[in-house]
């Protein structure tokens, strides 16, 4: 049998239509639909997994975001503010995760989410078919962490006058991780692109920490909040 080399610029269009079948994002597609003052992370050209960090309430960001979905057509969009929960958009029902704890009297509600973006992007999940997946903690999850922190160190139940909250720079790595986790293992069911949104703090703590990135994921993080205004936000939305 004759041994035929392959030349490397093929090699490199095999990879490059490897990803094309697999539907991945270019760095291009990014670059064609960003906000010029948003600030694209990416080691490479074509990626599984896209990673929106926002500023919450930031209208614009919400539009933006839908706009990418529109564009790229993703199996899975992941979502800070669904917590635990995931979205059939067939049977147009919300559907608790397994293996996730809930509070029935708070966790609930989902579509009254202080995320003035939810309602919008499931209106798109049923039309596009796309699979909507919180990937935060719930609130229940949350007093878990809240309950083993203060018998760790119960003087933060005082921390800055009212204990310690979601927000709270000890509870953060907890969220992150969940986040992380969520993004793992739907980027491992996923045939087709996965679209992340969160705010931008657990976004530059997943980026800068490299916890998607270890994983093995080929993804892009894209800060969409150096140009946003959150005073003139307030005014405007007034």
């Amino acid at each position: 049998m004759t041994e035929v080399s392959v030349p490397s610029e093929v090699v490199g269009n095999v990879a490059e239509a490897q990803h094309i079948i697999r539907g991945d994002v270019s760095l291009e597609t990014l670059r064609n639909w960003q906000n010029p003052d948003y600030i694209i992370y990416a080691e490479e050209p074509n990626f599984s997994v896209v990673v929106l960090g926002e500023a919450h309430g930031d209208r614009e960001a919400g539009r933006k975001q839908l706009e990418l979905i529109e564009l790229v057509h993703p199996q899975f969009v992941l979502d800070e503010f669904l917590s635990g929960w995931m979205y059939d958009p067939v049977s147009k029902s919300f559907q608790k995760q397994r293996g996730r704890t809930f509070d029935e009297f708070i966790d609930t509600d989902i579509r009254e989410s202080c995320s003035i973006n939810i309602p919008d992007i499931i209106e798109q999940s049923e039309k596009l078919g796309h699979t909507l997946v919180g990937c935060d903690l719930t609130f229940a999850e949350q007093d878990a962490v809240l309950e083993q922190l203060y018998d760790q160190d119960p003087s933060l139940r005082n921390y800055q006058g009212i204990g310690l909250t979601g927000g709270s720079p000890q509870v953060m790595p907890y969220r992150d991780k969940q986040m992380a986790k969520t993004i793992q293992e739907y980027a491992a069911r996923a045939t087709k692109p996965v679209i992340v949104i969160m705010g931008a703090e657990h976004g530059n703590n997943l980026h800068e920490k490299g916890m998607i990135k270890q994983q093995g994921i080929h993804y892009a993080y894209v800060d969409q909040t150096p140009g946003y205004d959150r005073q003139q936000h307030l005014s405007t939305a007034t």
